[in-house]
């Protein structure tokens, strides 16, 4: 008897249930240890993308649509930052130079070109 619970590494259980429980216990710890890795990474994509969304919108939002191509008709035609000169100048094209008419007003037209719009 002394040589059987020599190789055994715990005391001995009537029907084995401390041998099952203990590897049912590790189970469940392997599992936990996969879904807190996989809680960390949702974690952390969902961070990974709002932070790229405030950076850079079209992430979320795609770009919107445009109504036609355009070219510009005159030399040194300034994009402003909004419908009149008082605005910011954002960049100055020369004639001929292609633009996406976005929206089209009486006597105003917005354009996107290279990423800017105005």
């Amino acid at each position: 008897m002394a040589a059987d619970s020599a190789g055994k590494a715990g005391p001995k259980s009537p029907n084995g249930f401390d041998q099952q429980i203990s590897d049912d216990i590790r189970a469940l710890q392997r599992s936990s240890r996969w879904l807190a890795l996989l809680g960390i990474l949702a974690v952390v994509l969902l961070v990974l993308l709002v932070v790229f969304s405030v950076y850079d919108k079209t992430l979320i939002n795609a770009s919107p649509s445009f109504i036609d191509i355009a070219f510009v008709s005159a030399d040194d035609t300034k994009l402003y930052e909004g419908p009149g000169e008082m605005f910011t100048v954002l960049d100055t094209y020369a004639k001929g130079d292609p633009v996406f008419l976005m929206e089209k007003r009486a006597e105003w037209a917005r354009v996107q070109r290279d990423g800017r719009m105005g």
